[in-house]
């Protein structure tokens, strides 16, 4: 990832220039900068076609392949910083599952969707007890596929039924609040003790992937 050039290319203050010349490294560890071109790359196109593919993350958290790559590029970093015994490793700046607080419905990848029809399983045991809080008739689990925002809304107008939106946005907190559980596994392993720490904190608004008291 880019994250560096990316940062300095756009920094107008001066302030990485005169930070790199002093000797300071900088790293970005959670930051893809896809997320940074959140509007060119989903919501845009997404307002303008409707075309849902715009609702899959990118990265996508049940994606094995990211996730394997990603965590040892995070295990990396740590060994990396070792040597000067932080106090704390911290995940970067402004970190959300959209981009800071936006409403956008990601993800609703397959990967993401049959992961989450596993933890749906679990939640309500058999699909006649989904289907009566969902107000739905799913036949079988494989169809089952939660509200996006829009549909929720109106949908609400008639019989107020907000479970099966409120379900996919409960297991994208679990899902982004997940990643950074495996973060500070990892620093745990390599590093007993030392707290894993985030800024810029976004809020807890239903899209942004926080939940507090997971964190």
């Amino acid at each position: 990832m880019n994250e560096l050039r990316f940062w300095h290319s756009n920094d107008k203050s001066g302030f990485f220039d005169e930070a790199m010349k002093m000797g300071f490294k900088f790293d970005f560890p959670v930051t893809d900068t896809r997320i940074w071109k959140f509007e060119q790359l989903f919501s845009e196109p997404y307002l303008k076609t409707g075309d849902r593919s715009y609702l899959c993350r990118k990265p996508c958290y049940h994606d094995e392949e990211f996730m394997t790559s990603d965590l040892a590029r995070v295990n990396r970093n740590i060994d990396k910083f070792l040597k000067y015994s932080p106090r704390s490793f911290d995940c970067g700046d402004e970190n959300s599952l959209t981009k800071w607080g936006t409403a956008f419905d990601f993800c609703f990848s397959e990967k993401t969707l049959a992961a989450e029809r596993v933890w749906l399983k679990e939640v309500y045991g058999d699909l006649d007890a989904l289907n009566r809080s969902w107000g739905t008739d799913f036949t079988a689990w494989d169809k089952v596929t939660p509200l996006i925002t829009e549909e929720a809304r109106k949908l609400h107008s008639k019989d107020r039924r907000w479970a099966a939106w409120a379900d996919h946005r409960r297991f994208m907190e679990l899902t982004y609040c997940g990643y950074f559980r495996k973060v500070k596994e990892a620093i745990e392993a390599k590093a007993p003790g030392v707290p894993l720490d985030m800024s810029g904190t976004q809020p807890p608004n239903g899209w942004t992937g926080m939940d507090m008291w997971l964190l």
